[in-house]
């Protein structure tokens, strides 16, 4: 699975480090894993590194779903953040139509990086 989480040290966000091609079926079922588990803390911080990862697969419906998805389990209150970081201008752009999707539906706060460091900068800002 392209997909690995661990906790970022720094900050004590959850760290999602995903690898290689990544399609809706991989990411909403380990997200799904993610908001049943019973670790699950709705108000603690993610880092998504991207850098490795390939979303061609996503299509405007599929960023919708995972948007939908997100909203019903993630950002209960303002104190969530999550932090995405991407190389690629296309995955850019996908992650920009996610975080303008979640705007407004959830209390939670995103935010796209292309460097590590900048997104765990902001999230240590807190």
């Amino acid at each position: 699975m392209p997909i690995t989480t661990s906790i970022e040290p720094t900050t004590g966000a959850r760290l999602h480090e995903v690898t290689g091609h990544l399609n809706l079926e991989e990411l909403g079922g380990t997200l799904t894993k993610i908001y049943e588990s019973a670790d699950f803390d709705p108000d603690q911080d993610a880092l998504w590194n991207l850098l490795k990862a390939n979303l061609a697969a996503f299509s405007v419906d599929d960023i919708r779903q995972v948007t939908q998805l997100v909203k019903d389990n993630w950002g209960a209150s303002d104190k969530s953040r999550a932090a995405l970081v991407v190389a690629r201008d296309l995955d850019f752009g996908l992650t920009r139509m996610y975080q303008q999707l979640l705007e407004g539906q959830s209390s939670g706060e995103v935010r796209i990086f292309r460097n590590v460091d900048e997104a765990i900068k902001w999230l240590s800002a807190k």
